[in-house]
């Protein structure tokens, strides 16, 4: 009996020990949560089945920290680049494109070189992406060319100029640009040789004491979408070095190209955009050095008198009473006919009187 008591009694503190510990182990679970939400440090939660997962906070700032860095990483530093490096000057991209393969470099922002570029057998597009290039120089050529092809593509502007050389002084290949100036004596704004191809997309300026505003030489051919302002317009040079100076009005008749003035040695060309309608005589023969061009045509000083046979593909009008000359003028073939033939029996009629 008394062992049965005693088995019943220690079956009571067994059960009793449990209910403690029970406790104590909801209590210190209890203050774990609590003292683990008020440091705010809670990176796992216990769900229902015992799997953990990533609370939303931690999430949205790794993300928002991983942005701001690729985003920084990616902003392009320098001013221009080629592709996806970017250079601290306009030159290092120069000297890092390949020689004779077509590259593009990027403007970053507005450049402005005042030492001159020179540039040797590259094939280079600007992509200006609306910023504007200014090439500039006090101490020789503005931008100086040899063999290479030199354009510029979307909105912005390129342009080169100089007080102590040529804007730009170009030996083959190409270059295009939307505008050049000169203020200095004895240079051009477009210097040509070689058979190289300019176009300006804007106007052309030479000061008072420069040499002129073009000269074109070696089969060169360059065309103007814009003005020209200077004193000398253009100069022809053939390979003996016999210049000839052309102003504005000595353009030649028919022009080759419509839309623009057509002023050529036979050898190379410049073409200067137009929307006016010629009516005056101009000059005979492209190239020649003379007073020609005045609207009236009224008094030979203002004429250019050829014989016979001579003119080249122009409209002609016989001067009454002068069957050994004609001047050149702006007239249609069919009506320039009709012309000489009236003319001519008129002559024939006032000298048989």
């Amino acid at each position: 009996m008394n062992s049965a008591y005693g088995r019943r009694a220690r079956e009571e503190q067994e059960k009793t020990m449990r209910s403690v510990l029970k406790l104590f182990l909801h209590a210190g679970l209890a203050c774990m949560l609590v003292l683990g939400l008020s440091a705010g440090m809670a990176p796992v939660a216990v769900a229902e089945e015992g799997s953990t997962e990533s609370t939303p906070t931690l999430s949205l700032e790794t993300s928002a920290s991983v942005s701001t860095t690729e985003s920084a990483e990616s902003t392009p530093t320098g001013v221009c680049r080629i592709g996806a490096a970017s250079y601290d000057t306009l030159q290092d991209a120069l000297d890092a494109a390949p020689e004779a393969t077509p590259t593009t470099i990027t403007l970053l922002q507005d450049i402005s070189v005042t030492e001159g570029l020179a540039i040797d057998n590259k094939i280079i597009t600007f992509d200006l992406a609306g910023f504007n290039l200014a090439v500039s120089s006090a101490v020789g050529d503005g931008l100086a060319l040899w063999d290479s092809v030199i354009d510029y593509r979307g909105p912005g502007s390129f342009t080169v100029a100089s007080t102590a050389g040529n804007a730009l002084y170009i030996y083959g290949g190409s270059c295009m640009l939307t505008g050049a100036s000169v203020g200095a004596g004895g240079w051009f704004a477009l210097d040509c040789d070689g058979a190289a191809f300019v176009t300006v997309n804007g106007s052309v300026a030479a000061a008072e004491d420069a040499a002129g505003a073009i000269r074109a030489m070696g089969g060169s051919q360059v065309t103007i979408n814009g003005a020209i302002a200077a004193p000398v317009f253009i100069v022809f040079m053939d390979a003996e070095g016999v210049f000839a100076e052309l102003t504005a009005d000595d353009f030649m008749v028919p022009t080759t190209q419509p839309g623009y003035r057509t002023y050529s040695d036979g050898v190379s060309a410049v073409w200067v955009q137009y929307f006016g309608a010629d009516t005056g005589v101009v000059v005979g023969v492209a190239g020649a050095n003379n007073n020609s061009g005045s609207e009236s045509g009224s008094g030979a000083e203002d004429t250019q008198s050829l014989p016979i046979g001579s003119v080249p593909d122009a409209s002609i009008l016989v001067k009454a009473g002068d069957m050994d000359s004609v001047e050149v003028a702006l007239l249609p073939a069919g009506i320039a006919v009709i012309a000489l033939a009236v003319v001519m029996a008129l002559t024939r009629r006032e000298r048989r009187a």
